[in-house]
Parts: C-alpha cells; structure tokens; sequence
C-alpha cells in the first residue's frame, strides 16, 4: 500500500488480537498493518449497521497493551478524531474497540472458531482439591 496519502498512527492494542494479527498476517501472507485497516473499517461498518455491538466494553485491568504503528488515511483518522472528541474518549481505545469489532465480525461471518492466543493457551488453570 502505497504511503504518500496516509498518515501514521501508533494505537496501543490487546495482546490476544496482536497475537490473532500476527497469526492471520503470516497465513494470508500480508502485513499485520494491512490487517488492522482492513479490521478497523470492517469495525465501523459493523457499529453503523449494529450500534448496540460498540456498547459492549472491554475488560479493564486487563493485560499490559502491544503498541502498533500503522499508517491510515487522513480521512479515517479525522473521522475517529471527531467521533473520540464528541464521545469523550481516546482515539487509541475507539480504534482498539472497532478492530476488535471487525475482527469479531469477520470470524462469525467465516464461521471459525476463535482461536485462543498463545499468550491465552498457555496460561494454566489452578487445580482445586
């Protein structure tokens, strides 16, 4: 993709979806930036057609966030800008929650099954008894 006309944004995202990008980026054969755009506006198309899908919140105190660096169309970036300010939100958490969405979104409608990460998989339940 082609960067003259984007701008760069560095977004702190979730552990479990860098994991599930990187994953599915190294299968497809794309970049991990690639995917994150492709997530985002899947997001907020999904939110447009579905608003009750942003109400849902993320789990706060959760793990520590990967920072992700990716380069965006001016337009989107300024479309998330004004919907941050007039939500009084971060731009990070509304484009962490709408690629969240979207990747949600692309999973029920490919039918399959999420995929724990590996950082999820390896943590071990405690034995009771």
């Amino acid at each position: 993709m082609p960067t003259e006309n984007l701008v760069l944004r560095t977004v702190y995202v979730d552990p479990d979806i860098d994991d599930q990008l990187r994953e599915e980026a190294l299968a497809k054969q794309v970049s991990k930036a690639d995917l994150f755009r492709t997530y985002l506006v899947a997001g907020i198309k999904a939110v447009k057609l579905q608003p009750n899908l942003f109400k849902v919140e993320g789990a706060r105190g959760g793990p520590a966030l990967v920072l992700r660096t990716v380069h965006m169309d001016p337009k989107l970036d300024e479309k998330l800008r004004v919907e941050a300010f007039d939500s009084r939100t971060s731009k990070n958490d509304l484009m962490r929650r709408y690629v969240r969405i979207g990747m949600s979104q692309q999973d029920a409608s490919t039918t399959r099954a999420v995929r724990p990460s590996k950082r999820s998989a390896n943590k071990r339940e405690p034995v009771l008894g």
